[in-house]
């Protein structure tokens, strides 16, 4: 019993105070970094059609602007989209439109990555200016 003592001194480290409020200040330098990490939530939807992906929801009124360049393509298939945003209304000569729009990723990326935004006017489910996933679950917004 002696022995197993005598090691556990002679291998121990006494910390200082500085190293001490290093190691307990770590935790808190670390937590800021795991919330920004978090995962989004996603929302299954059905589309129809080939939609237009957009970096703004004003991007049909404002199309001239160079924000508003054409990001790439939602194919018609079942998506997951983030949330929705209103904006610019889609619509098509039998009456049917959508001012909502959905973040997502876009199937095809003519420039850059990332989420862009697409119009509700494709969800296959609902009709005019509602957003909802495949389940009737309302969409949040952006």
């Amino acid at each position: 019993m002696a022995r197993e003592r005598s090691w556990i001194r002679r291998n121990s480290v006494v910390l200082g105070l500085p190293a001490l409020l290093t190691a307990f200040a770590a935790p808190a330098l670390v937590a800021p970094v795991q919330a920004q990490a978090a995962v989004q939530s996603t929302y299954t939807t059905t589309t129809f059609g080939t939609a237009n992906g957009y970096n703004y929801t004003d991007c049909l009124t404002n199309g001239w602007a160079t924000r508003c360049k054409l990001r790439g393509y939602l194919y018609g298939a079942q998506n997951y989209v983030y949330c929705k945003r209103w904006g610019d209304e889609v619509r098509d000569s039998s009456g049917n439109y959508n001012h909502w729009w959905l973040k997502t990723d876009l199937d095809t990326n003519l420039w850059g990555g990332g989420p862009a935004y697409v119009s509700a006017y494709y969800l296959t489910k609902w009709g005019n200016d509602e957003a909802k996933d495949d389940w009737g679950n309302t969409i949040p917004n952006c």
